[in-house]
């Protein structure tokens, strides 16, 4: 019986410090810089916090992590015009590099007088999140 009570009490305390001796490299380094932007195509130089289109155009959201965080996971938020509530619209994977990508298609419906804003946040444990981006989406 004593010897059940100790491989029980040894299983627990593994059990219970396994998963931090597991975690990801980047768990034991807080994030230095988390920045976000927006694009009228998917590679290139030209990327903005603050960005108009039109609607049925397609935007490009963009963010770097450093460290870079790699295999983490990111959701995407948006903050519709008029609303007070983050909500997640999709979720991407952080590249070896840190980098993040969102692709957006804008349709008529989005066309509003005030801007939506995004912005990444990565899922696993406090990593912050970048900074807002602000998308216009302009009817004709």
């Amino acid at each position: 019986m004593r010897l059940t009570a100790r491989i029980l009490a040894l299983c627990l305390v593994l059990a219970c410090f396994t998963p931090l001796s597991m975690a990801p490299a980047a768990l034991a380094h807080p994030t230095r810089s988390f920045v976000a932007c927006a694009a009228r195509h998917p590679r290139g130089p030209s990327c903005t916090d603050a960005a108009s289109y039109g609607f049925g155009h397609k935007v490009y959201l963009r963010a770097k992590v450093s460290p870079p965080h790699a295999g983490f996971f990111a959701a995407v938020l948006r903050l519709d015009p008029r609303s007070n509530v983050w909500m997640r619209v999709d979720q991407v994977k952080v590249s070896d590099s840190g980098r993040m990508r969102f692709e957006w298609k804008t349709t008529i419906d989005d066309a509003n007088r005030k801007p939506y804003r995004f912005k990444f946040k990565i899922d696993y444990g406090h990593h912050g999140h970048s900074n807002p981006v602000q998308v216009w989406v302009i009817g004709n």
